[in-house]
């Protein structure tokens, strides 16, 4: 075991007696990550920075041209259906 990635909880991560100092008791040089969660949040958050700002742009123009038309909304779907594809929904940008 190289490394060990979990929440920030006590039980977990914890300086007393936790699963964190009962594998780094074995394995001395274990990496530790805590709150992967918001780890990967802060860096997809960081790398969408670095995209160029049309591409979201984009992203939100498919939403909307997609979403506010219910035939629009049946034709994708009946898209889906013909690529045999699992139907799935373009979901907005946050």
């Amino acid at each position: 075991m190289i490394g060990y990635a979990s929440d920030g909880a006590n039980n977990m991560v914890g300086v007393n007696n936790s699963l964190k100092t009962k594998l780094t008791n074995d394995i001395p040089n274990l990496f530790v990550m805590t709150c992967i969660c918001h780890s990967f949040h802060l860096c997809a958050s960081y790398a969408c920075l670095m995209l160029p700002r049309y591409i979201e742009d984009f992203a939100r123009d498919v939403h909307n041209y997609i979403n506010n038309s219910p035939k629009r909304l049946s034709i994708f779907k009946e898209f889906q259906i013909y690529l045999k594809i699992k139907p799935n929904k373009i979901l907005h940008s946050a």
